[in-house]
């Protein structure tokens, strides 16, 4: 009987905690929709980006701890942004990226895209995440907004055809017919090339290979393989 009652109460209490926990979900969903608007139309297209990224805690996971917002101190959910921003830093460390938007240089490709894949699929940010930051939900103002610019950038700096969503999920994405380079970089590589004897193998002039049905290789001996071009 004894056993009954203790099973009984412990189920009791484990219900309460789970809906406790569902009405913690529901609250939150529903004060996100309440506070969780778009940037004004008044503002510029970075100054909007600026909103987004701010309203979205992107650069406390995608940049560093040093970010953080004031939740990180809350009991339990702090604990549950923690654990998001460490796993969001190892999955995509963006600094570099946020570091060139704040500049107002150039975003690498691959991160254009990565930012569209994620805003397409919504993949950002986590559920847990969003319980105690109410404005990052990437909505459908905010999403539009962020695609709008992607493209745009995409456009302006690779011209890129707008908007882009063929080769979107693959991992060798479109290069632009032309890249900045640096002759002083450039004529750095080719000595490097060179003198690391880079070019005894894979010769520019033969099409990156040596012609041989087994490269020769260190102290002159004969590989197993030929020359990879």
């Amino acid at each position: 009987m004894k056993r009954k009652e203790r099973r009984k109460r412990i189920g009791t209490v484990a219900w309460k905690i789970f809906g406790s926990f569902l009405m913690l979900i529901g609250v939150g969903i529903f004060v996100s929709r309440l506070v969780n608007k778009p940037p004004s139309d008044k503002l510029s297209k970075m100054e909007q980006m600026e909103v987004i990224i701010d309203e979205g805690g992107c650069m406390y996971c995608h940049a560093g701890p040093e970010y953080a917002s004031h939740r990180i101190h809350w009991p339990v959910v702090g604990y549950l942004i923690e654990k998001d921003a460490k796993r969001g830093i190892r999955f995509s460390n963006m600094s570099h990226a946020f570091e060139q938007l704040y500049q107002k240089k150039s975003i690498t490709q691959p991160v254009l895209y990565k930012l569209q894949k994620i805003a397409l699929n919504r993949s950002m940010p986590p559920l847990s995440f969003q319980l105690a930051h109410w404005k990052s939900p990437l909505i459908k103002g905010k999403r539009d907004i962020l695609l709008d610019w992607i493209y745009n950038r995409l456009s302006e700096d690779y011209d890129v055809p707008y908007p882009v969503t063929h080769a979107l999920f693959q991992p060798i994405q479109p290069l632009p017919d032309t890249l900045p380079t640096d002759p002083l970089k450039a004529a750095l590589g080719r000595s490097l090339y060179y003198n690391l004897s880079c070019a005894s193998c894979h010769n520019p002039e033969t099409g990156g290979t040596d012609n041989l049905p087994f490269s020769i290789g260190v102290h002159n001996q004969p590989s197993e393989t030929s020359t990879l071009t």
